[in-house]
């Protein structure tokens, strides 16, 4: 700290060459003071260890776990000393706010800074003790009461619950919030109920552990009694056979039940409401829910009586009377015969059979077997043994019926029938007869081979064989056919056909006739119908024409043709070559003008007949080019076939040109300017002039009438000229002279052009050309076709670039001070440098395509800027970014930038470049 102290001196005349009296400024400087001691430093809580002297800056302390803040004051040795506690500022000797105490060890930094600066630091550490609180501040019960009343130092109750009551929640809460808690070894949170804890009848222990903050262990326990049950009731009750009535229910307890004779013993089922209960059938202990042994029925009723015992000793009976009846059953379990075979085989449900002996079995015995012993049987009226063979029963030629009844124990009766067939051996035919044709040999009976023929018309016969025994069957090649009735349609092939007949005895002997009928071959070489592919047969189609002529336009080269013949076994050729009837033939080639097809159907026995097909393919109505080429130039638009108008420029260098005109049929002819081309070959060299040259293609096609003309206007360039946009023409568009100075003409490739500000700006209204181009003033290009600088775009001044139509191409381009460039079209930079000077920039609108490409260098200098909203192409440039220079991707663009491009950024301390992409749409591809 400095003091000035002025001083006044009088200063006498006391000697020569003393100076008169006067004023003077000292400036005297007192140093600061660097004490940053404390004089004493305290705390609300505890004791500082050691005690507190200047020079210690390291104190401890411990506080009880129920000590959550502390406040520390600090007294500075020196007055103009300040103080901080935990970078809070504290007047010297007054306690600091309170400071928040975490369980463990809480660090209490107080900085002390002296007048001078100098700094000296103090450190409490504060241990706050883990809490011991282990009690429980509230414990209840889900039922029942608690006894005594719950008090935190009381540790053991009980409570007593009914025996309905099968599990029970439990409810602590601690006194500190710290604490753990465990119910039966389970934790829960302090003040929720437990899970269900099950109670069995009586007493029921139930353990509540609390765990204080430092271990501390604290049990609390619950003896929870439940009474006995007295429940003796049964909640279900069924039996193995029969149906209880009434229906089973819980306070009814008397029963019947029916059941069949074929029911000798039953087995009940009780289950009891309680599952303490216990429970007797007859006597014998049962588990419930289980069925009990098996209880013996003899006929008639049967009581059988259930004892329900509950938990405490309550008895409920439960009754039901069985009745068993008398058998009905009628059946018998097996029946067979001494000869013969039953057909079906036995069951006893079926009642009635069949079986065949052979003529020499004259009598049968039956055997009959009851299902049930209390059961009689009788066969044909005469009483049988179970099981016992019956007497020999007579059996005449033929059918012969056979009765076995059977009586049950209750009388009903039940009646089964066996008709025995004893049959003969006879398998003759007396007759065989032939729906078409002879047989030959006439029929006999002893005869067993015969032939016959029959037209090739006839495509299939009937047998009729009639049996000599009436009792015999026949089949006619396998299928049985009645005696004296025609079979079904027997098919013929052409050639030897073989019909087996077989006479069948009714005691299974066979004989058998066979019939060879020969079918003759066909001879029908007609078609049944014919078709062609394209155009229509003249005349319309019959079987019986042969000849027939049919019309298709040029563009047809081939046709098929598909014949159908009359005759599945004829063949069928179409100009020799074979065709399935009814499919289509291959392609067959038509040449312009008339073209024979022959068609020849082959029959089954070599019969040929030739229907002849003339097609005549008119000649080519086709006058398109199928390509376009021209020598210097490029054509606008691109060629395509339906286009016929075209234009291009080339330089003024250009004095010849030659196209080539392709045809797109080979048929057609060409010429150019009047003098026939070649079809893919160069025209002879046509001489330009500068300014507008029409050279005029024209196509005729093979027919002679239909012409197509394709029309290219090429402009030759003058002498390279410099242009000046005036805007003075009556419209904006660039092919018009009057907006240019000097109005003779408007700028072609080679020239040179200057826009300045003008009213009236220029529109692109035909494909044009440039040397380069200059913008000195504020304009907008609105393009309806392309504009091709071939040089250089210097930009002095803000240019827009906009339009419904055609793209701007230029070499290099360079946005100088004052300038800017707005795109919303497609703006191609072909091969040459782009430079952006300082505070310039490109906007690319979302509309806009911007294309760099051909390994540029792209240069922004100092604050210049590239937007992009819409598309914006990088192809093997090297991208220079200067000083707080910006490349912005807006929202919605996609910048590209591929093909082995760099991008170098400034190294500056003071300034730095960026590029920003939203979206993540930015891709780099290096």
């Amino acid at each position: 700290m400095k003091t000035r102290i002025l001083f006044c001196f009088i200063v006498f005349a006391l000697a020569p060459g003393l100076k008169k009296a006067g004023a003077y400024s000292i400036n005297v400087t007192k140093p600061l003071s660097s004490n940053a001691n404390l004089a004493n430093l305290t705390i609300s809580s505890g004791t500082l260890t050691p005690a507190f002297a200047a020079g210690t800056q390291s104190y401890t302390d411990t506080v009880s776990n129920a000590t959550a803040s502390v406040t520390v004051t600090p007294t500075t040795a020196d007055v103009n000393a300040t103080v901080t506690v935990n970078g809070a500022a504290v007047t010297s000797g007054t306690a600091s706010s309170s400071i928040a105490l975490a369980v463990g060890f809480n660090q209490i930094k107080t900085v002390v800074t002296a007048q001078n600066g100098t700094v000296k630091t103090y450190f409490i550490t504060v241990t706050r003790l883990l809490s011991s609180n282990a009690d429980l501040s509230s414990l209840t019960i889900s039922s029942g009461t608690l006894a005594p009343t719950f008090g935190s130092a009381t540790v053991s109750y009980t409570a007593s619950v009914t025996n309905a009551t099968t599990s029970v929640k439990v409810t602590p809460t601690t006194s500190d919030a710290t604490a753990k808690i465990k119910v039966n070894g389970t934790q829960i949170a302090s003040g929720n109920p437990s899970q269900s804890i099950a109670l069995s009848t009586g007493a029921n222990t139930i353990s509540v552990v609390v765990t204080a903050q430092d271990g501390t262990v604290k049990t609390y326990t619950v003896t929870v009694t439940r009474a006995l049950s007295s429940n003796a009731n049964l909640s279900g009750l069924t039996i193995s056979s029969g149906t209880l009535t009434p229906a089973f229910a819980t306070g009814t307890t008397s029963y019947t039940d029916t059941v069949t004779n074929a029911t000798t013993s039953v087995t009940v089922t009780p289950t009891t409401s309680d599952v303490n209960a216990t429970v007797t059938v007859n006597g014998t202990t049962v588990t419930s829910g289980s069925p009990s042994a098996a209880i013996t029925l003899p006929l008639g009723p049967t009581l059988i009586k259930t004892i329900v015992t509950a938990q405490d000793g309550t008895v409920k009976s439960y009754f039901i009377t069985v009745t068993r009846p008398k058998s009905s059953n009628a059946n018998l379990s097996n029946l067979a015969i001494s000869s013969g075979t039953l057909t079906p085989v036995f069951a006893s449900g079926t009642l009635s059979y069949t079986a065949s002996v052979t003529y020499a079995t004259i009598s049968i015995h039956v055997t009959p077997t009851v299902s049930d012993a209390t059961a009689t049987v009788t066969v044909n009226g005469t009483g049988v043994a179970s099981g016992t063979a019956s007497a020999a029963i007579s059996l005449n030629t033929g059918a012969n019926t056979i009765t076995t009844v059977v009586t049950a124990q209750d009388g009903t009766m039940q009646t089964y029938t066996m008709v025995i067939t004893r049959v003969s051996s006879v398998a003759n035919l007396s007759n065989l007869v032939i729906s078409s044709g002879t047989l030959t040999p006439a029929f006999a009976t002893a005869t067993t081979t015969y032939t016959a023929s029959v037209t090739n018309a006839t495509t299939s016969i009937t047998v009729t064989p009639t049996t000599s025994d009436g009792a015999a069957t026949v089949t006619v090649n396998g299928t049985l056919v009645t005696s004296g009735t025609p079979s079904g349609a027997l098919p013929l092939a052409v050639g030897a056909n073989t019909i087996k007949t077989v006479g069948i005895a009714q005691d299974g002997t066979q004989k058998s006739y066979f019939v060879t009928v020969t079918r003759a071959a066909s001879s029908n070489a007609n078609l049944s119908n014919l078709t062609i592919s394209a155009g229509t047969l003249t005349p319309s189609f019959a079987t019986a024409t042969t000849s027939y002529t049919a019309s298709v336009t040029n563009a047809t080269t081939s046709i098929k043709v598909t014949p159908t013949t009359s005759d599945a076994t004829a063949t069928v050729t179409v100009n020799s070559t074979t065709v399935a009837s009814g499919t289509a033939s291959s392609s067959q080639a038509l040449a312009t003008g008339a073209n024979t097809i022959s068609v020849v159907v082959t029959a089954q026995d070599g019969t040929m007949q030739t229907y002849t097909i003339v097609v005549t393919r008119a000649l080519s109505s086709n006058a398109n080019l199928a390509n376009f080429t021209i020598s210097s130039g490029t054509l606008t638009p691109a060629f395509a076939t339906a286009t016929q108008s075209y234009t291009a420029i080339v330089t003024n260098a250009t004095t010849s040109i030659t196209v080539t005109p392709t045809t797109s049929d080979a048929t057609a002819t060409v010429t150019v300017n009047g003098t026939t081309v070649t079809s893919g070959s160069a025209s002879g060299p046509l001489a330009l002039i500068v300014g507008v040259n029409t050279i005029t293609t024209k196509v005729t096609a093979q027919d002679g009438i239909t012409v197509k003309t394709y029309t290219l206007s090429v402009t030759r360039s003058g002498s390279a000229s410099n242009y000046t946009w005036t805007g003075s023409g009556a419209n904006p568009n660039w092919s018009n002279n009057a907006n240019w100075s000097p109005s003779s003409g408007h700028p072609l490739l080679g020239d040179t052009v200057t826009i300045g500000t003008t009213a009236n700006l220029p529109t692109v209204d035909v494909s044009s050309a440039c040397s380069s181009l200059t913008i000195s003033g504020t304009t907008t290009i609105t393009l309806a076709a392309t504009l091709n600088v071939s040089n250089a775009v210097n930009l002095n001044a803000p240019l827009t670039v906009s339009g419904a139509a055609g793209n701007f191409t230029t070499n290099s381009l360079a946005v100088n001070s004052g300038g800017t460039l707005t795109n919303s079209r497609i703006f191609t930079v072909s091969s040459g440098n782009i430079s952006l000077a300082a505070s310039t920039n490109i906007n690319n609108l979302a509309a806009g395509t911007f294309n760099a490409t051909g390994t540029p260098v792209i240069s922004l200098l100092t604050s210049s800027t590239i937007t992009n909203a819409g598309t914006f192409n990088i192809s093997a440039a090297t991208v220079n970014m200067g000083n707080s220079t910006f490349i912005n991707n807006a929202s919605g663009g996609t910048f590209t930038v591929n093909g082995g491009s760099t991008i170098d950024f400034a190294t500056n301390s003071a300034t730095s470049a960026y590029i920003l992409c939203r979206h993540f749409r930015l891709r780099l591809y290096c």
